[in-house]
């Protein structure tokens, strides 16, 4: 009997050996966390970062000699302000320019696009500054085509893009 005691000790023994000896084949991963923490008053908004705007088809003969495109409105969306510290935004507009206060464009030949808020116009390499409220903070801009306003310089016809950047500073 003794014999068979010692016999299940050491199954039993055995047994759990195995059982760790599995345990220990287990597979294993990472989880990786990141992030970035900005000293910043406000976090732009996702959908704010990559726009387009697309101005359709617009008649040769209604951008020449200065002519217009019809505007089109646009927005950049702050969220989350903190004005404790910071009580005023610069949105900064950067890219090529054209002729005047315009951005140039290329495909099409003296066209330009104009970038503006209130009515007023916003040149390549100038900013804006607004008052930064407690929260979330929506900016309008306006934008419209425009064609050289110099006689003889008639827009040429095609497809045409521009690209403005901009940069946000807080103060």
């Amino acid at each position: 009997m003794e014999s068979g005691m010692k016999l299940a000790k050491v199954l039993l023994a055995a047994s759990v050996s195995l059982g760790l000896a599995t345990a220990a084949q287990a597979e294993q991963g990472k989880i990786e966390f990141k992030g970035k923490v900005l000293e910043s008053a406000c976090v732009i908004d996702s959908g704010d970062l990559n726009q387009q705007i697309d101005f359709q088809e617009i008649p040769q003969s209604r951008l020449n000699l200065g002519g217009k495109s019809d505007t089109q409105d646009f927005q950049i969306k702050l969220k989350n302000c903190d004005n404790s510290t910071m009580k005023n935004v610069d949105i900064a507009f950067s890219g090529n320019g054209g002729f005047g206060d315009t951005f140039g464009v290329t495909g099409v030949d003296n066209l330009g696009v104009i970038i503006a808020q209130n009515g007023k116009a916003i040149a390549p390499g100038s900013s804006v500054s607004n008052i930064l409220l407690q929260g979330d903070n929506t900016f309008d801009f306006q934008t419209y085509v425009m064609g050289d306003p110099a006689v003889g310089n008639d827009v040429t016809t095609g497809d045409f893009t521009s690209i403005a950047n901009f940069v946000i500073t807080y103060s």
